[in-house]
């Protein structure tokens, strides 16, 4: 039996079982509720009468949402996940680009997104409308999942212009998660485990929430409010959350909101998506204290995850003359090239795009095989990879070569500095400059004489901008594009 249908095979396991799901309204969902669910929602969709529908998920985080998704895979379908904060004009791009044939709505969003599906001719079904009759048959346990069967399109954030919309088959997906179980919950085998979910559905890293989740019949507890994403450790305690997968952004926001109390009981911390800075690792393990903390790497184009790393205090030191925490080793299924410090990558996790144009400048074939270009720039320290950053990260300005991460990560070092952005001014006269995030009006002065201190004079930004908040993409992570176009010489 392939990698594929034993994922399927285990799924199908789970949902026999009576572990509690998730928590919902004063009702505990077991595993065997999303079975029911899988049952009345099988037979609810008969009515679109094509095989491999393309379904779209647009609605609240819920037991029936995330029983919406689990049911789409099961029944071999695709899955479109979208978020109700996405742009109009947005949302309908993703919807004809991707074909969807359905789109699931709840209570909430009817009203709000009917005349949109009725525009775009898309049939719609409201998932509050499908009961859990206990007597629904559903057929299960058959088997014959393909390994190269499309099961989902992502849709990137869109921050260097339209969302890309990625397509990502069976074996991509679990591939992913397999290594996920090899490298990472290996080490929490024996954990009774609670996700923590404070990210936007559509954000790919909600895979490595929900799908280890299902694999070993875990609890997953939703950040519902808007407060619960502001105020994760209020969440994360009143729900017994243990394992949280996050952003250093993330971090950040703690950092400044939590200067007191960090009672919270960690199994796993898994950080993702951003550089994971010396100095957030240092706010982690002296104040949230987790018992096993993991930097991950990856993106949407790799299903999403293909190396990680899981700290150790022997590390330390070169982490911290480096200024940042390595991504680690890669999957044991992942195969890697370095050509110019750049980082390729070749494995069942690497997956192509919707549109073949964005397939030719992204991916490289060599030796037969398709590379994923990842346009990071990679460092190797005593077998552990470190990323150094974009491509377009190191500069050449004036004679120098510069490194914009660099400099990054000594202005992080400044009190009062939630977070910060440096690139390089889009003028002729081109100009390194520094976007802050700090609740100071303006430390410019007080910020230059600690870096004149700390680096090279050529080194050191010509312009500073203050924001109280950076402005943040759906996915949680800051808004380079945007922060760029509000530069004003």
């Amino acid at each position: 039996m392939n990698e594929v249908n034993k994922f399927y095979k285990k799924i199908f396991g789970n949902l026999k079982k009576s572990n509690t799901f998730i928590k919902e309204k004063n009702k505990d969902y077991k595993y065997q509720d999303v079975r029911i669910f899988y049952s009345n929602f099988f037979n609810k969709i008969n009515f679109v009468k094509k095989k491999e529908i393309k379904i779209a998920t647009l609605c609240k985080k819920s037991f029936k949402l995330y029983s919406s998704i689990i049911s789409i895979l099961l029944t071999k379908n695709v899955w479109v996940p979208l978020d109700e904060d996405l742009p109009k004009n947005i949302l309908e791009y993703i919807i004809r680009l991707s074909k969807t044939d359905l789109v699931l709505i709840d209570n909430s969003n009817e009203t709000k997104f009917k005349k949109i599906f009725e525009k775009l001719k898309v049939k719609y079904l409201n998932i509050d409308d499908i009961s859990l009759n206990k007597s629904a048959v559903a057929p299960f346990e058959k088997l014959n999942y393909k390994e190269h069967d499309l099961a989902m399109i992502f849709f990137t954030s869109g921050s260097t212009g339209k969302p890309k919309g990625v397509k990502i088959t069976n074996k991509n997906f679990i591939s992913s998660l397999n290594g996920q179980l090899n490298h990472i919950y290996k080490f929490l085998n024996k954990q009774k485990l609670v996700f923590g979910d404070y990210h936007n559905t559509s954000f790919v890293i909600s895979l490595n929430i929900l799908l280890p989740c299902f694999y070993l019949c875990s609890q997953i507890a939703p950040a519902i409010k808007e407060e619960d994403k502001l105020f994760v450790l209020n969440h994360a305690k009143k729900n017994k959350v243990n394992c949280i997968v996050t952003l250093p952004s993330t971090i950040n926001r703690i950092k400044f909101l939590f200067r007191n109390s960090f009672n919270v009981n960690l199994a796993a911390l898994l950080m993702c998506g951003e550089p994971f800075y010396y100095d957030n690792l240092k706010f982690i393990t002296n104040k949230l204290k987790p018992k096993h903390l993991f930097n991950c790497y990856g993106s949407t184009e790799l299903s999403p995850w293909v190396f990680s790393y899981k700290h150790e205090k022997k590390n330390l030191s070169e982490i911290k003359n480096i200024g940042l925490v390595p991504i680690g080793k890669k999957f044991y299924n992942v195969k890697t090239l370095v050509k110019k410090d750049e980082l390729l990558i070749n494995g069942p996790m690497v997956n192509r795009y919707l549109l073949d144009k964005q397939n030719y400048k992204n991916h490289k074939t060599i030796s037969k095989k398709i590379w994923y270009i990842t346009n990071d720039r990679i460092k190797i320290k005593k077998n552990l990879f470190y990323v150094l950053g974009r491509s377009d990260s190191v500069i050449k300005l004036r004679g120098y070569r510069i490194e914009l991460r660099g400099i990054e990560a000594k202005i992080r070092e400044y009190e009062d500095v939630k977070n910060c952005f440096v690139f390089l001014s889009p003028e002729k006269n081109k100009k390194i400059i520094a976007a802050i995030e700090t609740d100071k009006r303006d430390a410019t002065k007080s910020i230059e004489n600690f870096l004149s201190k700390n680096l090279q004079n050529y080194m050191i930004p010509k312009k500073f901008i203050f924001y109280k908040n950076f402005p943040k993409n759906k996915n949680g992570k800051i808004d380079r594009k945007l922060i760029k176009g509000n530069y004003n010489e």
